[in-house]
């Protein structure tokens, strides 16, 4: 079953004023002819620069997750992490790509792809730097027991 019109992709109507409907709607279109235009986008001579790229975003994944501790770094699901942050930078260069009209990466989506990612990083950063500072109410809710992030001992 396809949506009808006026309801996103996923069956959800889309609600706001008729002119955030209106600028909703033509994003949604903008985003398909571009897709229908470079319906995959070329890494072409940017494969090291790439790669390289995706290896600093792990390398800085792994500076800020080294800091918690290990029921913490289980319960973060690591590798779903870097799966989820190689995904989002294959889309984020991409995406780059198609608004300038091309079919091929240049060296410009790459620094355009780290600005983006760099907020997901941001956040990670957050979390694993305060992560030992938090005193969650949910010990009451769980009887008693610490959770998952909560140092030892406490």
């Amino acid at each position: 079953l396809r949506p009808a019109l006026g309801d996103d992709p996923c069956g959800a109507p889309i609600s706001g004023t008729p002119e955030l409907r209106r600028r909703e709607r033509a994003l949604k279109v903008l985003v398909a002819r571009l897709q229908d235009r470079f319906p995959s986008v070329g890494i072409g001579a940017l494969t090291p620069e790439a790669r390289a790229l995706m290896g600093q975003v792990l390398e800085v994944l792994g500076k800020h997750t080294d800091r918690l501790s290990a029921p913490q770094r289980d319960a973060c699901e690591l590798d779903d992490m870097r799966m989820r942050l190689a995904h989002t930078l294959r889309k984020l260069l991409g995406a780059s790509a198609r608004l300038d009209g091309r079919g091929m990466m240049d060296p410009g989506d790459l620094a355009s792809a780290w600005t983006s990612i760099s907020v997901h990083l941001d956040t990670v950063h957050l979390v694993c730097e305060e992560a030992h500072m938090l005193q969650p109410p949910l010990q009451l809710i769980r009887g008693g027991k610490p959770p998952w992030w909560a140092p030892e001992g406490r």
